[in-house]
């Protein structure tokens, strides 16, 4: 194994001291490498919630473009306060869901014969929808 020092203030070494309960290397190895394992978590939690957002974004434009419903035949805007409901409620859920139970989600979804949308579908959708609104 390889060694690192480091310097530090005598009162410093009496703290570091004092919290290892006696062994001082394993104490600071295993508080460094936690903070690294931490911080690589952080990162993919960030982006995770980075990507989260713009598909979020893709959604609420979508629905404030409107739904075409077979009664009206053209897109009805959904009201403001309800996107921001759906938009609130499935960012919340994207945030907390394991790949896993995303899989069991789509699955559910299949099975009552509805669509799955997956993440460049909801791109392809937002800007097929801003285009149609456009045209």
């Amino acid at each position: 194994m390889k060694k690192v020092t480091f310097t530090v203030t005598e009162d410093e070494k009496q703290r570091l001291e004092a919290l290892s309960g006696g062994n001082l290397s394993a104490f600071c190895r295993d508080t460094v490498l936690a903070r690294l394992s931490q911080s690589a978590q952080f990162e993919r939690m960030f982006e995770r919630q980075s990507a989260n957002e713009r598909q979020l974004a893709d959604i609420a434009r979508i629905l404030k473009d409107g739904i075409k419903t077979e009664s009206s035949g053209e897109g009805a805007a959904l009201p403001d306060e309800l996107i921001s409901c759906i938009f609130e409620t499935l960012y919340l859920l994207r945030l907390v869901t394991q790949p896993a139970q995303r899989d069991q989600a789509k699955s559910a979804i299949e099975r009552i014969g509805l669509p799955y949308i997956y993440n460049n579908d909801i791109a392809n959708l937002a800007e097929r929808t801003a285009s149609a609104r456009k045209g």
